[in-house]
């Protein structure tokens, strides 16, 4: 069977961007070209597609639904190209590799994670020791950080790379409090906080709007 390319884009926040060359089996049978993975590039991604669309009139489709579960829908063959937040697994290689896939990163740009609260919070400033403290339940109430009441923390869920990139830098490593709720988007993380005036979160730096501060 001929090979084919398969891609990954792919966002590595606090270091760079990247995309992953994969070359294998198991090409979609589909003149559209369907993007799937990291909802934190999806706005990167979407001016890319348009713009591509404009200049070669090729349809293409995005489902933003977490890096990993990307990076799975490309190693089973049921999208074209996989945009990540975080570096590929050694357990993803080592499918991709199982499955005659061959995976490449590419450096293509860089990304920023900020923590975000909700705008009329009074706290202004957050070390990271203390953020590992949010996060990993040790820190529960605002009162010792400059504000009031429980704290509410957010994130993303496991599929995410984002909360890769977070547990890497922020936890050491570790996981995070039973408490912590992990959702499947970054939209949904900056609608929580932008709905409760306890909770914190995290998102790409570029998902920054008026209804949160970082």
């Amino acid at each position: 069977m001929k090979k084919q390319p398969k891609f990954v884009i792919m966002a590595l926040t606090f270091t760079a961007l990247a995309i992953i060359i994969g070359t294998g089996c198991g090409k979609r049978d589909t003149a559209a070209i369907s993007i799937a993975g990291s909802t934190t590039m999806e706005p990167l991604t979407s001016t890319l597609v348009r713009v591509y669309g404009e200049t070669t009139g090729k349809h293409v489709t995005i489902s933003a639904n977490g890096s990993h579960t990307g990076i799975s829908a490309l190693i089973d063959g049921r999208c074209d190209i996989a945009e990540s937040s975080t570096k590929i697994t050694g357990a993803e290689l080592k499918s991709a590799g199982e499955k005659g896939i061959t995976i490449k990163e590419f450096v293509i740009a860089k990304g920023m994670i900020v923590p975000i609260v909700h705008r009329m919070n009074p706290v202004r400033d957050i070390s990271l020791e203390r953020l590992r403290l949010i996060y990993t339940g040790n820190i529960r109430d605002w009162s010792g950080l400059g504000g009031q009441g429980v704290v509410d923390a957010v994130g993303r869920d496991g599929f995410s790379g984002t909360y890769d990139v977070w547990k890497r830098i922020v936890l050491r490593g570790g996981e995070p409090a039973r408490e912590v709720k992990g959702m499947p988007s970054t939209t949904m993380v900056l609608a929580h906080v932008a709905r409760h005036e306890n909770s914190i979160g995290y998102v790409e730096y570029a998902y920054l709007n008026p209804d949160v501060r970082a």
